[in-house]
């Protein structure tokens, strides 16, 4: 669970430095949040060149934060990174599916899926040759 003053200084961060933490969370935490629509798939956004966006973010209150009023039956749901890279980013990347990574309700940081992917596994790569 994240302290109120933690939740509230990465929410209102700028979007790349929100994307950064992004990283550097899952990759700790091993586990990315999504919203599932009222039929269980994974809720879709579009940006504003109404290209489809799968927003993604790095702890469950930041996700119920961007929740709105009139979606109600929606949840909030936790995968595995090793899910969300090996299966959703993938399938993503087929259907041609950009990242919504930590939108605040403002803004976001839309990231192409390839890019994601690389700065994930850097990370990885980095945290293992750290411990």
């Amino acid at each position: 669970m994240l302290e109120q003053n933690e939740f509230q200084q990465f929410v209102m961060a700028p979007a790349n430095a929100r994307y950064d933490y992004f990283i550097q969370r899952v990759t700790k935490s091993q586990e990315v949040w999504l919203v599932l629509d009222g039929n269980n798939q994974i809720m879709m956004a579009g940006d504003e060149e109404n290209k489809k966006v799968i927003p993604v973010w790095p702890f469950k209150e930041s996700a119920q934060s961007c929740l709105e009023e009139d979606m109600n039956d929606c949840k909030v749901i936790s995968i595995s990174l090793t899910q969300f890279m090996d299966d959703i980013l993938l399938k993503m990347k087929k259907e041609g599916v950009l990242s919504s990574v930590f939108w605040n309700g403002l803004d976001t940081a839309i990231i192409d899926v390839d890019q994601l992917l690389f700065d994930l596994e850097w990370e990885l790569s980095k945290n293992r040759f750290i411990h």
